[in-house]
């Protein structure tokens, strides 16, 4: 779509978001394994991006959007980089990975790292993700639907604490499978454009288990070291996320909608407040289902 954009507007039209357009949108997809195939070909297509960024005739804004989905999916191996690095520092010159585990006197000379530097580092890493979901609130709060389409204020706090907390556990585990996709197509391995699974579903554990293999290996590297004493503590919240990632992944395909609490939590305005017309889809669905139910009893004409 941006290219398609960047290139109508290289040929003199005029080229406008329309956010108000209002009556069609988008789900995720069901499960995470299904998000993460589906991001793995928007990730071999943006960082496609960056092989015309230099085209002649594009507009600076044009160059900013490719440039800008490329960088979403290029910060993965650099969030990964880094973590790497804090976890090989370890608590600080006189404690490292490669000192304990040579028994020598490594020729990096690792930085002290202070309890305020490793908050520092947390501090960033999380703000990074987090920071668009308060401005997003914000935004929401002041020019979005009115609270009462939203479950009320108490209930708005309690599904936008609900998305922090989740995108806190999710985000360490994304991270790495965004590093392998970005590893995938730096090698020239080219994603099957398939349709997404709409329907969502729960896959085996053996499946699970073998598509998040990289996470709960490095999670589990981290918690060793983290026992052993030679990895910060600091490290423990993404050790946790990547070494619970089979149980998470098979946690996003479950239907959390059979249940009242927590198909409020996260609900939108037409889950609240829903249109007259889902309203009665609704209801004709239900008496349909009641009718369905009790065929067997009423006689065939």
């Amino acid at each position: 779509d941006f290219v398609e954009a960047g290139l109508l507007r290289r040929a003199g039209w005029g080229v406008r978001f329309v956010p108000q357009v209002k009556g069609s949108y988008e789900e995720v997809p069901a499960t995470l394994i299904d998000y993460v195939l589906r991001d793995r070909r928007w990730c071999q297509g943006n960082l496609q991006h960056l092989n015309i960024l230099g085209s002649k005739g594009f507009h600076p804004v044009t160059r900013f959007h490719l440039f800008h989905g490329a960088m979403g999916y290029l910060l993965s191996p650099a969030w990964f980089a880094l973590l790497t690095v804090w976890a090989l520092i370890g608590k600080g010159e006189e404690a490292n990975v490669i000192r304990y585990f040579t028994g020598e006197n490594p020729q990096v000379a690792w930085p002290e790292m202070s309890s305020v530097s490793n908050l520092a580092i947390l501090v960033f890493m999380y703000g990074m993700l987090l920071a668009p979901k308060f401005l997003g609130a914000v935004a929401l709060l002041g020019s979005g639907p009115v609270l009462r389409d939203l479950g009320g204020a108490g209930q708005f706090a309690l599904s936008f604490i609900t998305e922090i907390i989740v995108s806190v556990l999710y985000a360490p585990i994304l991270m790495v499978q965004q590093t392998i996709a970005v590893a995938r197509t730096w090698i020239g391995y080219t994603e099957n454009w398939t349709p997404q699974a709409r329907q969502g579903g729960l896959y085996p554990w053996t499946t699970v288990l073998k598509f998040h293999a990289v996470e709960t290996v490095v999670g589990t590297l981290l918690f060793a070291g983290i026992f052993a004493g030679i990895i910060t503590l600091w490290l423990l919240p993404i050790a946790v996320s990547l070494v619970l990632a089979v149980p998470l992944s098979m946690l996003s395909g479950a239907k959390l909608t059979r249940f009242k609490w927590t198909s409020r939590q996260l609900g939108t305005a037409e889950v609240f407040n829903a249109p007259k017309i889902i309203q009665s889809a609704k209801r004709e669905r239900s008496r349909m289902r009641a009718v369905l139910e009790n065929s067997d009893g009423i006689p065939a004409e």
